[in-house]
């Protein structure tokens, strides 16, 4: 399980960009480990700082690229997410950056928050894919977790704050959206019933139109939500039949 805050190297030669990127990510909690301005000191940072994700300027000065380093780094036994940086992307550099699998692109000037949410989603998919199968993490003050997804029973926002609720009375706690986090789970059965609440339609008992119960617990639904709450729970139903 991962405690640290996630590792970032900065590959950007306008020194500017780099250190206001770095200041807006130090504020959030990650770790800034390298300003690399060059391709080859970009190869050296990366070695010798095993970053979690790495934001590349694109269009480098000098004789190599950041394409150039994304193909370097695509020939690496493991590869972590990286993120492209660029004031303007060409068709045909579009086509090159594209053949490097990205986890994302960022246009300049960069908002704090288009930066910060994809960033949450690179790492975020990265972490599933080094998830045992069936499994998915669950991250409660920097501490990941190793969840089953039919174990989730339900979902309750509070202030910035998901709480996570599962079957075995186990509770996890990580800032979010509801609306983010959900989009980053991906699982259809689990659906958003209220502003404040998400409910795993798998474990639903009964439905009397105002409220989901769920065991001992009932989850409120709203009218606006009513009607695509009622359709989700036949399909759900209809599955199980």
């Amino acid at each position: 399980m991962q405690t640290r805050n996630p590792k970032v190297l900065i590959v950007e030669d306008e020194l500017l960009i780099s250190s206001l990127l770095e200041r807006q990510l130090e504020h959030r909690g990650y770790r800034v480990v390298g300003n690399a301005i060059s391709y080859l000191q970009a190869v050296d940072l990366y070695h010798k700082s095993a970053p979690d994700i790495i934001l590349i300027d694109i269009r480098l000065s000098g004789e190599y690229t950041g394409l150039d380093f994304a193909r370097y780094l695509r020939t690496l036994p493991s590869c972590p997410p990286f993120v492209f940086l660029t004031a303007q992307l060409d068709r045909r550099y579009l086509e090159e950056a594209k053949q490097t699998l990205p986890a994302g692109y960022l246009n300049k000037p960069i908002q704090v928050n288009s930066l910060m949410s994809t960033l949450e989603v690179a790492l975020y998919r990265q972490q599933q894919s080094d998830s045992p199968p069936g499994m998915i993490i669950l991250k409660d003050q920097g501490v990941n977790h190793f969840v089953r997804p039919d174990d989730i029973l339900y979902l309750q926002i509070e202030h910035v704050y998901v709480n996570t609720y599962l079957r075995d009375g186990r509770q996890f706690v990580e800032r979010s959206t509801l609306t983010d986090f959900l989009q980053q789970l991906g699982r259809p059965e689990i659906v958003q019933t209220h502003r404040s609440y998400a409910a795993n339609l798998n474990h639903v008992v009964s439905f009397d139109g105002q409220e989901l119960e769920m065991g001992k617990v009932r989850i409120p639904v709203s009218r606006q939500r009513k009607r695509e709450v009622l359709r989700r729970v036949a399909e759900v139903q209809r599955k199980k039949s």
